[in-house]
C-alpha cells in the first residue's frame, strides 16, 4: 500500500568522506536499485532527507513500505515511479538512520521482500529442558507490493526435542509464496549438553588411590588377580613406581619436552571448532576476472596451496565449498572455505545455512572481499563493523543477525577522475568506467596482472595468519604492511 511520498536527488560523490558530509547536513547516502534516469536497468545513487523519509515510512511496517518516489537532478525532476524501501541501515549506538536502499518496481508485478518471523507459542520440549536453535530469523518470500505482509508468525508450542520447523510450517497469507526451499529449517529443539567433565570426576576420583602409593597394594591387576606380595622389610611394592619413570625419561630433556608442547598444541587445534572462510563473488565465467571477484580467487588459492581440491557446489549450501585443514604460523587447523553462488546481494544467505550446518559462529567466520576505499594492492583485516555500502557484507550482515565476523579487506581502488589518468596512485580508469558499479564489474587491466597475483597471495597468507593467530595479532602484522607493487 503506498502511504506517502520522497524526492531525493542524484548523488555525485562516493566514498567514506562524502558520506560524511551529506549526514553532516541532515543527509544520507542511498541506492535505488532497479531503474535510472535514462530508462537502463542499473543501480542509482541518491541522496535522501532523513525526515522526510521518517515521514513517507509507513508506520507499521517501516522497511517494505510503497512509496511515490521522485528523482531529481539539479532541482529538476527527471523520473517519477513507484519504489519499495528495501532496508536502510541505523547507527548502532547514535540509532541514526545511516543508509537508504529503494526499489524500484512496478505495484501490479511481483516483487521478492525479506519478512521478519515471529515465534509465537512456549515450546513443549522447554518443559523438559530443552533448548531452542533459530536458524532463520527472517524468511524471502515474493508476492506483489501490496501483498507483502508486515511480519510472518510461525507457532512453535507443538516443539519438542528433536522436532525441527521447516519453511513449509510457515503458514503464508493468500499471494504470498516463499522463495526459500520448503524443507529449510527455521527452529529446531535440542537436548542440553551433557557435561563431560563432571561425569568423568568419579572415575578420576576412584583412580586416585591407586597413584596415592598407601592403597595401591589393594588395587588388582590387569589380568584381574590381586597385587603381588610386599616385598620384605614391609614397603610397598615398587611396579608403580618402576611404571612411573618411562614417563619421567621421556620429558628428561628439553627435546622432549617441545615435542610433548607441540603434540598438545596440535591436539587443541584439532579440538578447535574450525573456521569459515569466505571468499564474496559473482558466479560465472565472465565476472570471473572482476575487481569484484578477489574474494573467490583468494579462497581458490587458498585451497589449491593446501591441496584441499576444487570447491564443489552441492547440496542446499547456495555455495560451493571445500573442507579440510590448512597449515597456519602456529600449526594446523580445521576450516571450510565457501563461495556463495547467489549472486553478491545475496551472500548471506549461503553464509548463513553453512554456518549452521557446519556449526560455525560468527566469530569464527573470515570474510575476504573487494574494497574500493583502500588503493589497489592494500590488504587490511578488521572485524564488525558496518558493510560500507557492500552489498555481499550487507546481507551477511542481515541474515546472520550481525557483524561480528572477521575481515579480508583487499583494496581494488576507485575508478580515476577522467578515462586514461592515474587518481593518486590508483588505477586507472577505462573509458567505460562512470560509477563505482562499473569499476567493480570489469576485469583488471592485463598489465596489471603479476600485481593481482601476488594480491592474492597476500590475502591468502592474511587468512592463514587470522585462523593461526587470530584477528589482533594479525591485524598488527598485516595492517601496516604497503601497497603489493
Amino acid at each position: 500500500m503506498q502511504v506517502g511520498q520522497l524526492t531525493v536527488s542524484i548523488r555525485t560523490g562516493a566514498g567514506k568522506g562524502a558520506a560524511h558530509r551529506l549526514r553532516a547536513s541532515g543527509l544520507v547516502p542511498g541506492v535505488c536499485y532497479g531503474e535510472s534516469t535514462d530508462g537502463r536497468i542499473e543501480p542509482l545513487n541518491v541522496t535522501v532527507n532523513v525526515k522526510a523519509l521518517k515521514a513517507a515510512l509507513d508506520p507499521v511496517r517501516k522497511q517494505n513500505t510503497v512509496i511515490a518516489l521522485s528523482i531529481e537532478d539539479g532541482g529538476k525532476t527527471v523520473k517519477s515511479l513507484s519504489a519499495l524501501v528495501r532496508d536502510y541501515q541505523i547507527h548502532a549506538l547514535r540509532r541514526e538512520i545511516t543508509h537508504v536502499d529503494l526499489l524500484a518496481i512496478d505495484p501490479n508485478k511481483e516483487v521478492t521482500a525479506v519478512v521478519p518471523l515471529e515465534f509465537v507459542g512456549k515450546p513443549a520440549g522447554i518443559i523438559n529442558g530443552g533448548l531452542t536453535h533459530t536458524v532463520m530469523r527472517s524468511l524471502e518470500i515474493k508476492s506483489k507490493p501490496a501483498d507483502i505482509p508486515v511480519k510472518l508468525e510461525l507457532d512453535i508450542s507443538p516443539l519438542d526435542i528433536g522436532d525441527v520447523l521447516h519453511v513449509s510450517d510457515v503458514k503464508l497469507p493468500a499471494g504470498v509464496k516463499a522463495v526459500t526451499g520448503g524443507r529449510e529449517a527455521v527452529i529446531s529443539m535440542v537436548a542440553p549438553e551433557v557435561e563431560k567433565a563432571a561425569e568423568a570426576a568419579p572415575e578420576a576420583a576412584a583412580a586416585a588411590p591407586a597413584a596415592g602409593g598407601k592403597d595401591a597394594k589393594a588395587a588388582p591387576a590387569a589380568g584381574g588377580k590381586a597385587a603381588a606380595p610386599a616385598a620384605a622389610g614391609g614397603k610397598a611394592a615398587a611396579p608403580a613406581k618402576a611404571a612411573a619413570k618411562p614417563a619421567a625419561k621421556k620429558y628428561s630433556t628439553e627435546r622432549d619436552r617441545r615435542r610433548a608442547g607441540a603434540a598438545i598444541a596440535l591436539s587443541l587445534a584439532w579440538t578447535r571448532r574450525m573456521w569459515m572462510i569466505v571468499g564474496l563473488g559473482n558466479p560465472g565465467a565472465k565476472y570471473a576476472r572482476n575487481r569484484h571477484n578477489v574474494g573467490f580467487r583468494a579462497v581458490e588459492l587458498l585451497a589449491a596451496r593446501h591441496g584441499l581440491g576444487e570447491l564443489r557446489a552441492g547440496g542446499k549450501l547456495g555455495g560451493a565449498s571445500a573442507t579440510g585443514v590448512i597449515t597456519t604460523p602456529r600449526g594446523r587447523a580445521k576450516v571450510v572455505l565457501l563461495e556463495p553462488m547467489e549472486f553478491m546481494n545475496l551472500s548471506g544467505f549461503a553464509v548463513q545455512r553453512a554456518a549452521t550446518f557446519y556449526g560455525v559462529e560468527l566469530a569464527e567466520t573470515l570474510v575476504v572481499h573487494d574494497e574500493i576505499d583502500l588503493d589497489f594492492g592494500v590488504v587490511r583485516i578488521k572485524t564488525g563493523g558496518g558493510h560500507g555500502g557492500h552489498n555481499g557484507l550487507r546481507s551477511i550482515i542481515e541474515q546472520c543477525g550481525g557483524n561480528g565476523f572477521a575481515r579480508i579487506r583487499i583494496g581494488v581502488g576507485k575508478p580515476g577522475p577522467k578515462p586514461g589518468t592515474a587518481d593518486g596512485g590508483r588505477p586507472q580508469a577505462k573509458a567505460g568506467d562512470k560509477d563505482v558499479a562499473g569499476w567493480v564489474l570489469s576485469d583488471f587491466p592485463s598489465a596489471q596482472g603479476p600485481i593481482v597475483d601476488a594480491l592474492m597471495a597476500r590475502a591468502a597468507d592474511a587468512c592463514e595468519a587470522v585462523v593461526g593467530l587470530g584477528v589482533t595479532p594479525a591485524m598488527n602484522e598485516y595492517n601496516g604492511k604497503p601497497a603489493v607493487a
